[in-house]
């Protein structure tokens, strides 16, 4: 079965400008007719955007629960999801933040957030991303990225959900083989997770962290250590930006006692 846990911890540049956290991502296990299907994603609000935390929160939410009601309820196999469904999905949780904007009476770009999705089935999986913040998973020749983060046209800047032409910004993938170890990051987490040099992911911050999930009984158990790690000085002295975090694994049948999760680069 998959063994997940997700945080998020607020960055300290947000802590001095009294923001709060505006990073938002889950997973969570489906039961299907062809197996478990994990279903995952994380959004970073823009910190422009003063209800961009709102923002990230609904188009998870969104994603997830339409995915879910699509595989659990409607029945669709995860080998056939493709990019329509994917759009689709997106669209929806766009379409969400458009009305929740209307209902707060302000314009919907202060709910801007990125989008950063996995569908991951027992032998296919299918991504989906807008913006920055990179989807991590195991490759034949270590962790590899699924797509290299969106910078946009100008230096600090990305794409978001809620630009009016976000459609061709989305970007879509499948994959139809099985994924063991799938990681979603927020941009916060970038510079450690990723090597700029040659644009190639740090193996060496993932492998302890996954190792330590696979062993451990539950997810859940590492809850501290998680959320110790986000809001840790050696973290924090490389990046003052919110910071999310969804890993997953699937997990063998044996336990065995938990290692901390403690990612290095």
């Amino acid at each position: 079965m998959w063994n997940l846990i997700y945080g998020s911890a607020q960055g300290t540049s947000h802590r001095w400008n009294d923001q709060p956290c505006q990073d938002y991502g889950i997973a969570l296990v489906v039961t299907t007719a062809s197996g478990p299907v994990l279903i995952a994603a994380c959004a970073d609000g823009a910190g422009s955007a003063d209800r961009s935390d709102v923002g990230a929160r609904l188009a998870v939410e969104t994603f997830i629960a339409n995915v879910d009601n699509a595989l659990a309820k409607g029945g669709l196999d995860p080998t056939a999801i493709d990019h329509d469904a994917l759009r689709a999905w997106n669209a929806a949780a766009r379409l969400r933040i458009e009305t929740e904007a209307k209902s707060l009476g302000i314009n919907v770009r202060q709910l801007a957030c990125t989008l950063l999705t996995a569908v991951v089935g027992p032998t296919s999986a299918a991504f989906s991303q807008i913006g920055d913040g990179a989807i991590v998973l195991d490759g034949p020749e270590g962790y590899e990225f699924v797509f290299w983060p969106d910078s946009g046209e100008y230096v600090n800047t990305t794409r978001f959900l809620t630009d009016s032409d976000f459609d061709r910004h989305v970007r879509f993938d499948r994959l139809h083989r099985t994924v063991r170890d799938i990681a979603i990051l927020t941009d916060g987490l970038q510079m450690l997770a990723l090597s700029y040099a040659d644009g190639r992911v740090h193996d060496r911050f993932f492998k302890p962290m996954f190792e330590a999930l696979r062993a451990a009984p539950s997810g859940e158990s590492l809850r501290a250590s998680l959320d110790a790690f986000l809001d840790s000085e050696r973290v924090n002295e490389r990046t003052d930006d919110d910071k999310t975090l969804v890993l997953a694994t699937y997990k063998p049948t044996t336990d065995n006692a938990p290692p901390s999760i403690t990612g290095t680069n």
